[in-house]
């Protein structure tokens, strides 16, 4: 009998020996998975210290995980365009200097200035991006491009913090611009039984968004959608300057073409601008780029090389062989109807007869 209740403890006691080892086990995988995350998050951490100091003109402290968030920042020169150099977008421009230009200069030189965050709402492609970076080129401000990704984290706690840094991180580099892309994948219309991890996490963000702003003057957030419909509504209200960005028209078609054009230094007739503007009615601003840059590239040497005898194998085998040329030796001649002709099948539309 006394063996048989010996046995019986020394199998209790393994039972437990092996609950606490596999307790072990599970806790150092969560910490060895923290620390990768946070490292993988930190890889070049502080060598992009130099260029926020001289930006600053003052150097400032900042955490770890705030010199994490340097790896997300744009500063202005390294933005484009001007605002002044986008075209074809005239009645956004006016809602953006109106609303966010000038009360962010002002900002920079008296705090009774209020800014005010916004929404940037519209079709893929329609320049939204585009006019973030350009308003903070403009501005002379940082631009801190956060996406959903760097939010979330499946680490418990991890997003909240990471919030909390961008808020302290903005406060210390203010004025500058907090880009939120796809806000509709973080505050989307809340879900019956959403988890307790990202309640926190959106209540998180939209104390970011509350009121003129716990972190201070010259900050300015501004998220972006292609689905307002799917930005839930609480969230709206903390964006009280909502710009819609429309598919262009015909007349900012043309502007746009145009525009294309000249940034790549080349030359294509008024008549064929015209008629490209007039036939592609529901094109986004980044359609009428594609169009533009692979019509561009047929016009050049180096895509022309069946009008010089060659085969697409010996073309192939001389880039092996010699490599790219340089650019200054490409030959550009004027793009013709041929080559945006081209650039429409290549995209997979039907054939433009206006041009034909």
């Amino acid at each position: 009998m006394g063996n048989i209740i010996t046995l019986y403890k020394r199998d209790q006691v393994q039972v437990a020996c092996s609950a606490v080892m596999a307790l072990s086990s599970v806790g150092m995988l969560y910490f060895v998975a923290r620390q990768y995350n946070r490292s993988s998050q930190g890889l070049g951490r502080g060598t992009r210290k130099p260029e926020l100091f001289a930006h600053l003109g003052r150097s400032v402290r900042l955490t770890s995980r705030e010199q994490d968030l340097l790896n997300y920042v744009s500063f202005p020169d390294e933005l484009s365009p001007f605002l002044c150099d986008i075209r074809g977008m005239d009645s956004v421009l006016v809602q953006i200097t109106v609303g966010l230009h000038e009360p962010l200069l002002y900002a920079k030189e008296s705090k009774e200035v209020k800014t005010c965050h916004a929404l940037f709402h519209g079709p893929p492609g329609t320049g939204k991006t585009m006019c973030a970076r350009a308003l903070a080129k403009s501005c002379n401000v940082p631009l801190l491009n956060v996406t959903p990704s760097t939010l979330k984290d499946k680490l418990y706690g991890e997003s909240e913090q990471r919030v909390e840094a961008i808020l302290t991180f903005a406060q210390k580099i203010a004025p500058v611009i907090i880009f939120i892309d796809e806000i509709e994948t973080v505050l989307g219309e809340t879900k019956v039984g959403g988890n307790e991890h990202n309640a926190a996490l959106v209540g998180m963000i939209r104390s970011m968004l509350s009121g003129n702003f716990q972190f201070g003057h010259g900050v300015i957030v501004i998220a972006s959608t292609n689905r307002k419909d799917r930005v839930d509504g609480p969230t709206l209200r903390r964006l009280p300057l909502q710009i819609e960005f429309p598919k262009p028209d015909q007349k900012d078609r043309r502007e746009i073409l145009q525009s294309l054009l000249d940034q790549e230094g080349r030359v294509a007739s008024s008549e064929d601008v015209s008629a490209l503007a007039q036939i592609t009615e529901g094109y986004s601003n980044r359609d009428l780029e594609f169009i533009v840059n692979y019509a561009a590239r047929l016009a050049s040497s180096r895509s022309d090389f069946t009008k010089r005898g060659l085969s697409i194998r010996e073309y192939q085998k001389k880039l092996h062989e010699q490599g790219v040329p340089p650019l200054s030796s490409i030959k550009k001649r004027d793009i013709t109807k041929e080559d945006f002709l081209r650039a429409f099948r290549q995209r997979g539309d039907p054939d433009p007869r206006i041009l034909e």
